[in-house]
């Protein structure tokens, strides 16, 4: 199916382009993106997080017809993104985001065909797997579009 392939080509590109943020110094690792914003750290950290949640407590119920796992309080596990990753290092982090968004790129690709396009209810809405994964990505890019803005900034 053509779009869970783009799907997952998007994905694995994330999975790239993270690795090369080894390549900045731990002074631009710990810079804000912006003022007021989170480190690059902190933004990797806290796409770590959310990757867990949807591998942990979404795709192992997308299709059991049984009530989802309630999603956690955002600003408390951002805020518990953020903690975490002030604490560990570059290369922990940039580690810990490709072994998680592997796991992830995996689990999308055991998806059967037949299921991309089945209707998902989550709070009090209808939407696709297609639109779930699609909307994480808008989400994922925006983080990675201000990492880049901010490198640029930066000289790098």
């Amino acid at each position: 199916m053509e779009q869970k392939r783009h799907i997952v080509e998007l994905y694995e590109q994330t999975i790239n382009w993270v690795k090369e943020l080894k390549e900045v110094s731990d002074e631009q690792w710990r810079m804000p993106v912006a003022p007021g914003k989170w480190t690059i750290a902190e933004v990797i950290g806290h796409l770590i997080f959310w990757d867990l949640f949807v591998l942990e407590k979404r795709l192992p119920f997308f299709f059991e017809k049984c009530i989802l796992p309630a999603s956690p309080n955002v600003d408390v596990t951002n805020r518990l993104a953020s903690e975490e990753s002030k604490i560990k290092t570059k290369e922990e982090l940039i580690i810990s985001f490709v072994a998680t968004r592997t796991k992830l790129v995996s689990a999308i690709k055991k998806i059967p065909d037949e299921n991309w396009n089945s209707q998902l209810s989550l709070k009090s809405k209808e939407i696709t797997l297609m639109d779930y994964f699609a909307g994480l990505l808008d989400h994922d890019c925006r983080h990675f579009d201000e990492i880049r803005a901010a490198l640029r900034k930066h000289g790098k």
